[in-house]
């Protein structure tokens, strides 16, 4: 979801003159080494985009890249060696704050990285190998806490908020695009496929009973979404990004939430409206869905996305997942969240990174990354062991 600050926040100069505006140097830090135990300098780190693209096409660079979609406080301030500013609950619009705060009674703790300001979000890139900045342009018509469940019948269409204007998500996304011009962090615009939003809007039960009692009300619903995201689409293809990401939790742990052949009717050839512009000029995509992803591959290869991002593993067997599907789509993810990550040793963490590294990557086709995102469970030494690991286990021409 845009945010108020961002869409107030005037353009770099290059937008106008194109001409790059000076660029604060980044100060390596000093830090303790999580594997070693050694004192050691933070950063720097040279990003590269070509990298983490390179993995999409199946193909080795110079190293295993790493991706993390998200960062959450405590690690986002324990990488960048301070409190950053960040914008409260996310990126809630101050409406959508206060309505947070009316419900809870308390501000939302934890700072993100989808929340950083653009110079925040590249520092945090070039600190640690963060290939590119992940730009939330998330419909924002059903985000946002109590909505869930809000539509129970027609009438009550009127209750969703309207999205946040396109136009205002492209411009954010060109923000972040003039912070990384030059500097090897690429940019990827992310945005929802129509499902994820048809039952926030429903509630999970509530899309279970209507597409069998009111397909109608269902099919206005994806449609809805679906023109927001094609035109979200429309108007990202014509910056200068390097990979569009496209997120819709479309299962659980078993499977897709409605069968397959419904989710072939329902969703499928909606996803396919949504990414056709991205595809006409060759972006890379890449797509999210958390859950059991063995019926979802396929349907991602026969659309064209180059990878798949998160392969939870507690559903998902990854190895068997890259020997069948290896050579025709990109895995991102897989390293435990609930696992090793929150509950584990840094030894726990570099054994696991080995042991992905070695699986995974040897025909360069796997990016590196947690399970999901860098929640605020996961302890920030073991973030740091597996990005170590990452940088000195994973080069290529070592091994």
């Amino acid at each position: 979801m845009a945010s108020a600050i961002l869409m107030e926040m005037p353009l770099p100069a290059t937008c106008c003159t194109g001409v790059a505006p000076p660029r604060q140097q980044v100060v390596p830090m000093g830090f303790r080494s999580p594997s070693s135990g050694k004192e050691e300098v933070m950063g720097l780190y040279d990003p590269d985009i070509g990298r983490l693209l390179a993995a999409f096409r199946i193909e080795k660079a110079d190293r295993v890249p790493h991706w993390e979609l998200e960062i959450e406080s405590p690690t986002l301030d324990y990488l960048m060696g301070r409190r950053v500013p960040y914008l409260d609950y996310g990126q809630l619009l101050p409406a959508e704050q206060e309505a947070y705060r009316a419900e809870t009674g308390q501000f939302y703790p934890e700072a993100s990285s989808w929340a950083l300001l653009p110079e925040d979000y590249l520092e945090l890139c070039q600190r640690w190998p963060n290939e590119a900045m992940g730009v939330n342009c998330i419909y924002a018509g059903t985000i946002g806490p109590g909505e869930r469940g809000t539509v129970k019948d027609w009438c009550d269409l009127e209750r969703l908020r309207p999205p946040t204007p396109v136009e205002d998500r492209a411009r954010v996304v060109q923000a972040y695009i003039e912070a990384a011009r030059g500097t090897g962090v690429g940019v990827a615009p992310a945005f929802f496929a129509p499902f994820t939003e048809t039952y926030e809007a429903l509630g999970i039960d509530g899309l279970a009973y209507k597409v069998y009692d009111d397909p109608a009300l269902v099919v206005h619903l994806v449609d809805l979404y679906t023109r927001d995201a094609r035109a979200m689409a429309e108007a990202v293809v014509d910056l200068d990004i390097d990979f569009v990401y496209i997120g819709d939790d479309i299962a659980d742990n078993n499977g897709t939430f409605l069968h397959p052949r419904m989710m072939e009717e329902l969703w499928l050839p909606r996803l396919a409206h949504i990414i056709e512009p991205v595809k006409a000029r060759g972006i890379p995509m890449a797509f999210h869905c958390c859950g059991n992803l063995t019926r979802v591959i396929p349907w991602l290869i026969q659309l064209g996305f180059a990878a798949v991002h998160p392969v939870q593993p507690n559903c998902n067997d990854i190895y068997a997942l890259k020997q069948q599907y290896g050579d025709q789509i990109c895995f991102i993810g897989n390293i435990e969240v609930p696992g090793c990550l929150s509950f584990g040793t840094v030894d726990d963490v570099v054994r696991e990174t080995k042991e992905h590294i070695d699986r995974l990557a040897y025909n360069g086709g796997y990016v590196c990354a947690s399970s999901h995102s860098i929640t605020s469970l996961v302890k920030p030494e073991n973030y740091v062991a597996m990005l170590e690991t990452i940088m000195n286990y994973g080069v290529f021409q070592a091994r």
